[in-house]
């Protein structure tokens, strides 16, 4: 996630800066949320089955079937949202115990070895033809 000009981060500086674009993931969710709460408004809580949104946010987490907003679409939005964040907390904090190594520099000249063995064979091969 790192651009052209960027070095490669690894370690713990690679884990912190997974878990920076997962909180400013987590702050666009939120601020959409409560953008939706404005556009669209919420589901009084005497119509959720729980009776109010705290009780009602665990069972959507476990099934989905009864939204928090008026509106179906938004329900879906959030509902495939809520799902690729978690994904993305599940990435990012997956850093802190498996953390991004360098690779081993062994392992790229063999790599570059090989390239050039396959560079040499094209060229006889074309020299034969």
């Amino acid at each position: 996630m790192t651009g052209a000009g960027k070095e490669k981060l690894y370690g713990i500086k690679h884990a912190r800066m997974e878990r920076q674009y997962f909180y400013k993931h987590l702050g666009i969710f939120i601020f959409a949320q409560i953008l939706f709460i404005f556009i669209v408004g919420l589901v009084p809580a005497q119509e959720l089955p729980s009776g109010s949104y705290f009780l009602h946010m665990k069972e959507w987490l476990l099934n989905k079937q009864i939204g928090f907003y008026k509106n179906e679409t938004i329900n879906t939005i959030t509902s495939v949202w809520t799902s690729v964040l978690i994904i993305h907390f599940i990435w990012a904090m997956s850093y802190i115990l498996f953390p991004k190594k360098k690779r081993n520099s062994s392992k790229q000249e063999t790599r570059e070895e090989i390239k050039e063995e396959v560079k040499k064979k094209k060229e006889i091969s074309i020299n034969r033809a």
